[in-house]
C-alpha cells in the first residue's frame, strides 16, 4: 500500500458498523464513506464560515500537514 496515498485511522467498532451501512447504502466502501462524510462536513463548515469549499479544504489540508510535523 502507497502511504503517501493512504493513510489509516481507528474508529469505534458501532461508528465501523454504522459507516459500512450507510457505505452500501449508495455503493461506497467504508473508506469512500469517510471520505464522504469528511467532505461533506468541510462544504457545511465553509458555508457557515462564508468561505469557499476549496480555500477550506486547502486551509485545513495544510493545518493537518503542520500538526502532523
Amino acid at each position: 500500500m502507497n502511504i503517501e496515498k493512504w493513510k489509516s485511522v481507528a474508529v469505534d467498532k458501532e461508528s465501523y458498523y454504522v459507516l459500512t451501512a450507510l457505505g452500501k447504502l449508495d455503493f461506497r466502501s467504508t473508506g469512500f464513506m469517510v471520505s464522504k462524510l469528511v467532505k461533506d462536513y468541510v462544504d457545511r463548515y465553509a458555508k457557515k464560515k462564508g468561505k469557499s469549499a476549496t480555500s477550506t479544504w486547502k486551509e485545513l489540508r495544510e493545518k493537518g500537514f503542520q500538526l502532523k510535523k
